[in-house]
């Protein structure tokens, strides 16, 4: 039972909510079924598609394809996409050597079908309708490329006619080999709209949203750089001739002077496809769940589900205002189908890719793991694009990353013990910084959101004992103690100083041989260090100044020798634990 009335007129309507457990798919059918009289009409007479929406827009999109639920691998290679729009236009290939590949982990932390340019999964019937005017459409494409095709890579799309009577094709690129990006209708009128990159965007995950509105099309990357092109049609209809539509390669050469002339070659982990122009905001909201979940900069403000264009205010989980660059995010948010619990950016420029955080660890995969997130909490990030120098720092004898970072917080509970504990990780392969000791780096939070580390309330973390130079790892991290909703963090690099003053230790002893001397004691401890002050003893039996060795396990302000059979010299070095040197000024 999906809906019930009471009412005595022959005239009504009966609202229905379809369980949200229900499979999606296209084989359902509706009847009604009356008491009084008892009656059971015939079904509706045609099949109904039941799917999901993504992003919390409340439409059907006529194509769905995630790399994270629905792929078929036959002998290590993919065989079947299956559509998760309940639209049921699944692709598939079924010649061996035309099969793209899989990577469960090269997506953020998430899996994408792999193309070599000779590779591609299709769906013989096209996802387009015999018999309807089309006035517009919407495509969503997620991808990165790893080498520079020599043609256009993405969606390659059906044969069409529009209203003027021009015959063209639908179809939606990615980037030539020149950087820029294609969408449109190909044929006729070669309806085309371009976008220049204007960037290096090899391997990075990049999100192209691509528009036909009427006779109106546009394209935008990452969000943002959009184009607009006005053609002299408004409507379009499949024809009849067979042509699939397919992902990866055009299966008859493109042009037709290349068996395979439009490639793609580099990974696709999402794709989504509706019949229909969307709104900004359901735009909006798609692009955000598509750049959390694979590390694409957004150009614009990141929203949850729950935005509708007119509640910014409330629903904004990133501005990107001053703090837009490299943006990254662990979030959960049943409505968009996003639980991504680990997450670095994907943009490929130098040290983008800095940060790296995940809820209770980082695993190998988002899938790997386990650690929960409550629904609708979003922790988002990006940094202000500065150099990663050093700058002097908060408080004396420190530097810090001149780059700093903030960290936007929704829907965390406000209790500090309830908040998730975060994994946060540094790359710093590459990096010349002054610190050439694990003990001199620390994690520092501007809890004010001022991103001011010399006032307000500062958190410091120090480094999980795993850490390597260049690969800083900082464990139980809490965001946002305060509830203010922002935090601004950055590295701090402690500056060592040797004890300006070495102290002094006791004085000379006359023993018999082989007798235990008195304990050798501190008379003045070293000072003026930076750092933790740390003691090495050295014994010498041939002078006071030369022949002298380390003594094993001497590391305390005082020293016990053992028995003494000849005349031997003691002296005490002084050191900090972040610098591997010692004084050459010993007590």
């Amino acid at each position: 039972v999906i809906g019930t009335r009471t009412t005595v007129s022959l005239n009504t309507t009966i609202n229905i909510t379809i369980p949200s457990n229900i499979t999606f798919g296209s084989g359902y059918r509706m009847r009604i079924v009356g008491s009084n009289p008892a009656y059971t009409s015939p079904d509706n007479g045609f099949n109904i598609a039941i799917g999901d929406c993504p992003a919390n827009t409340g439409i059907l999109p006529a194509l769905w394809l995630r790399a994270d639920v629905g792929v078929t691998q036959t002998g290590g290679s993919v065989s079947a996409w299956a559509d998760q729009s309940g639209s049921d236009n699944h692709h598939r290939q079924d010649t061996i050597a035309r099969r793209p590949g899989f990577s469960s982990v090269d997506a953020n932390f998430n899996p994408s079908l792999t193309f070599d340019g000779n590779q591609w999964v299709s769906d013989t019937n096209g996802i387009l309708s015999t018999g309807i005017n089309y006035t517009g459409a919407q495509v969503f494409l997620a991808h990165n490329s790893t080498t520079a095709p020599n043609f256009a890579r993405g969606l390659y799309g059906q044969y069409v006619t529009f209203d003027n009577g021009d015959n063209g094709r639908f179809m939606a690129h990615g980037e030539f080999s020149d950087g820029t990006q294609y969408f449109g209708i190909i044929g006729g009128n070669n309806s085309w709209v371009t976008l220049a990159a204007g960037a290096d965007r090899m391997n990075a995950y990049v999100l192209n949203t691509y528009q036909l509105n009427g006779s109106i099309h546009k394209l935008w990357f990452n969000g943002g750089d959009s184009l607009q092109a006005n053609f002299n049609y408004n409507y379009f209809t499949k024809r009849t001739t067979t042509h699939p539509w397919a992902v990866g390669a055009a299966p008859e050469g493109g042009a037709g002077t290349n068996p395979y002339g439009f490639r793609q070659k580099g990974a696709i982990p999402e794709i989504i496809v509706f019949r229909e122009a969307l709104s900004q905001s359901n735009q909006f909201k798609i692009e955000t769940y598509l750049g959390i979940k694979y590390g694409s900069q957004l150009l614009h403000n990141y929203f949850s589900s729950a935005y509708n264009g007119a509640n910014a205010a409330s629903t904004t989980v990133y501005n990107i205002a001053n703090y837009g660059n490299n943006v990254a995010g662990i979030a959960r948010d049943d409505s968009y189908r996003l639980y991504q619990k680990q997450s670095r950016s994907q943009n490929s420029v130098q040290y983008a890719r800095m940060v790296t955080m995940g809820v209770g660890s980082i695993e190998t995969s988002n899938a790997l793991n386990t650690n929960t997130l409550p629904n609708n909490l979003y922790l988002v990030w990006g940094d202000d694009a500065a150099s990663v120098t050093e700058v002097p720092g908060p408080v004396a004898n420190t530097n810090r990353l001149n780059r700093v970072w903030k960290l936007q917080a929704s829907g965390q509970p406000a209790a500090e013990a309830a908040k998730p504990r975060v994994q946060v990780n540094f790359d710093l392969t590459g990096l010349s910084l002054s610190g050439s000791n694990l003990s001199q780096y620390k994690l520092i939070i501007d809890r004010d959101g001022d991103g001011n580390f010399s006032t307000g309330t500062i958190s410091e973390y120090t480094l999980d004992a795993a850490s390597t130079l260049t690969n800083l790892i900082f464990k139980n991290v809490v965001w946002d103690t305060d509830n203010s909703g922002t935090d601004h963090f950055t590295l701090q690099i402690l500056q060592c100083t040797f004890a300006s003053n070495a102290g002094t230790i006791a004085g000379v002893q006359t023993i018999c041989p082989n007798t235990v001397p008195a304990a050798l004691t501190s008379s003045v401890a070293a000072s003026g260090q930076v750092g933790v002050l740390q003691y090495r003893w050295q014994q010498s039996t041939t002078s006071a100044t030369a022949g002298f060795t380390d003594i094993a396990n001497s590391n305390t302000a005082t020293y016990a020798p053992g028995a003494l059979s000849q005349t031997t010299w003691f002296r005490r070095l002084e050191g900090v634990d972040c610098c591997t040197a010692w004084t050459h000024v010993p007590a």
